[in-house]
């Protein structure tokens, strides 16, 4: 069934070893950044000049932190892109259900654990209340958080997890995209134009993709200073280019 197939789908290894190392990797570029910005922020005449760590050497590939969430949404996509388009090989269909289960058991489990465990460790080091769950009941999901103002009381529970209200986001669309990807090669290729293959235009479409977010990003540059904008970092619209190009890695190396 689904939910046994994606209760087993926590235990399973993963296929591709490699994987694991990188998001290891990624992870602790993530750590290095927030640990120099807590280091500034306890040592408030280091606050004043933190700036300044992005050009010195020994701290600025910590100040760069940041692309590790985009190595994380890279391998991603470049894990469900790949997974995706061998079954649409294999089946030549995508089976929506048992896709969005798998992703519950892989995302949940962990989450929730984690909000049971970091809240009050973060309440007793910190000294001040986080509240969870949110007051928000939709916001227990973790589906849309990253649109929300960290600065709204009452639904700051987890807070760091708006990458996976990303992800959450981004696995609604992704099947979407193969599938249809799928379907305009089915019916504007075959023998007319055999060069409109899946492949091209899942790649096609991931090549949209990349090309507007960045587009949306270099004008959000264009008219503020996203340093210190936080809907820059955190909502989707900036942030999807590189998960699908890690969908259309995982679909060209299938």
């Amino acid at each position: 069934s689904w939910l046994h197939r994606g209760w087993c789908s926590l235990f399973r290894d993963q296929e591709l070893g490699f994987c694991d190392g990188v998001r290891a990797i990624a992870m602790l570029w993530v750590c290095s950044l927030h640990g120099v910005q807590n280091f500034a922020g306890v040592y408030t005449h280091l606050a004043t000049r933190f700036d300044e760590f992005r050009h010195f050497w020994m701290t600025a590939p910590p100040m760069a932190g940041a692309w590790g969430v985009d190595v994380f949404f890279v391998l991603s996509g470049f894990l469900l892109g790949g997974a995706l388009h061998r079954e649409m090989l294999k089946t030549g269909r995508v089976a929506i259900g048992r896709f969005f289960v798998r992703r519950v058991f892989r995302i949940y489990p962990a989450l929730l654990v984690t909000a049971w465990v970091f809240t009050p460790l973060q309440e007793f080091t910190a000294g001040w209340t986080i509240g969870c769950p949110n007051k928000k009941w939709w916001m227990n999901l973790w589906v849309f958080n990253n649109f929300v103002s960290w600065s709204e009381p009452g639904n700051v529970c987890v807070s760091h997890a708006w990458s996976v209200s990303v992800e959450l986001q981004m696995y609604m669309v992704t099947p979407l995209l193969v599938g249809s990807a799928w379907a305009v090669a089915r019916l504007a290729g075959g023998e007319r134009r055999p060069w409109l293959t899946p492949i091209r235009c899942v790649v096609a479409a991931c090549a949209i993709s990349l090309t507007t977010c960045f587009a949306w990003r270099l004008q959000y540059m264009a008219s503020y200073d996203p340093t210190y904008r936080v809907e820059f970092h955190l909502q989707t619209p900036y942030r999807f280019g590189t998960y699908f190009s890690g969908v259309a890695a995982g679909a060209l190396v299938t």
